[in-house]
């Protein structure tokens, strides 16, 4: 008889994800390989349960939302204001059914995407557009790959079930929502935000971290939570980013091969043990934190520890996240009207 993985198994999975993930994608010199290191360490902490669901939508919001984005860039790139406005739309769409609950995390991961894509075709490049779109998705395969062949194995070693007997991908969500769609407008709303600041100030380094962040904190539908996200997002900032400014140091002192490896494999696993002895709010905490290693240790193919990128992209998720904040503000009274609404017609919240 199968039974579910205890989260106990998390630190191993952690541990066993890693020292494949981060060798692979350093041997690769994947650009933006960070993802893939990220990919499984978010997937196994947060999604252990739904492992093979949330590695799937993963994966397809990203191929989705590049698909989205080549053919936008193909055929819009001459008209800027028209392939922004129909990346805008599309965004919306993805982020209303995001907090409808129907295929959620695919939806989210093709924001993301495409939103990063977007950015990159329109304001800079439409090679880079589609560098990126390349190496983002194959980052992502490969660390969905490792965790679902590490679960497919346990699975079959120790009759551990990785999957919830039920699904919750698709919900019942007849009829537009008001509260949704004004949740998915302040998304869209503190994305545009976000690359209109980028390029005022020609922080591109810091564009990835900041899209992220920002569309993390908008996308909670209770201030309190979005407080709660920015606030441990930005703790997990500093003190990652404290410990990878020190190992970043200690490899410029020490040329020992796989040295970085030995880093990013050993405080990924330290965090997500530390996840499980802690208060659970404290979770998302020990997320980010590790989350900060490989993206500061990780900044360029061509060298192990690039200063500026990587204090930019710490610098992009604090960025983010205070936008995202205001606009959850901007439209705050709107959205608390459709929640007295609601509760009017003997709804709930």
């Amino acid at each position: 008889m199968e039974r579910v993985a205890h989260p106990s198994w998390k630190p191993i999975l952690v541990f066993l994800a890693s020292i494949i993930t981060v060798p692979v994608v350093m041997l690769l010199k994947l650009p933006f390989g960070f993802i893939g290191v990220v990919t499984s360490f978010v997937l196994i902490q947060l999604f252990l349960h739904e492992v093979y669901l949330k590695a799937a939508e993963r994966f397809a919001g990203a191929v989705v939302a590049s698909v989205l984005g080549v053919l936008i860039l193909e055929w819009l790139y001459p008209y800027p204001f028209l392939g922004l406005a129909l990346s805008a739309l599309l965004v919306f769409i993805f982020m209303y059914y995001f907090v409808e609950r129907l295929h959620d995390y695919g939806m989210l991961f093709a924001v993301l995407t495409l939103a990063l894509m977007v950015n990159f075709g329109f304001f800079d490049s439409q090679k880079m557009a589609f560098v990126f779109a390349t190496y983002w998705s194959t980052g992502i395969a490969i660390g969905c790959m490792v965790v679902v062949m590490l679960a497919l194995g346990v699975s079959i070693k120790s009759r551990f079930c990785f999957q919830q007997a039920e699904s919750h991908m698709v919900q019942d969500a007849k009829g537009f929502h008001l509260e949704s769609g004004l949740i998915a407008l302040r998304v869209v709303g503190a994305l545009v935000s976000i690359i209109a600041l980028q390029h005022v100030l020609k922080q591109f380094d810091t564009t990835i971290q900041a899209v992220i962040a920002a569309v993390v904190v908008t996308v909670q539908r209770q201030v309190h939570l979005a407080y709660h996200r920015l606030f441990f997002r930005v703790l997990g900032v500093l003190v990652g980013t404290g410990i990878a400014v020190v190992c970043g140091y200690l490899l410029e002192q020490f040329h020992i091969p796989y040295l970085s490896v030995f880093f990013i494999v050993l405080f990924l696993t330290l965090f997500s043990w530390l996840s499980q002895k802690c208060p659970a709010y404290l979770e998302y905490f020990f997320l980010q934190t590790g989350v900060m290693l490989p993206l500061i240790l990780m900044t360029d193919t061509g060298e192990i520890y690039n200063h500026t990128i990587g204090m930019a992209r710490a610098l992009g998720s604090i960025e983010g996240g205070v936008v995202g904040l205001l606009w959850v503000y901007a439209l705050y009274l709107p959205i608390h009207w459709c929640r007295k609404q609601e509760i009017m017609r003997g709804g709930h919240v």
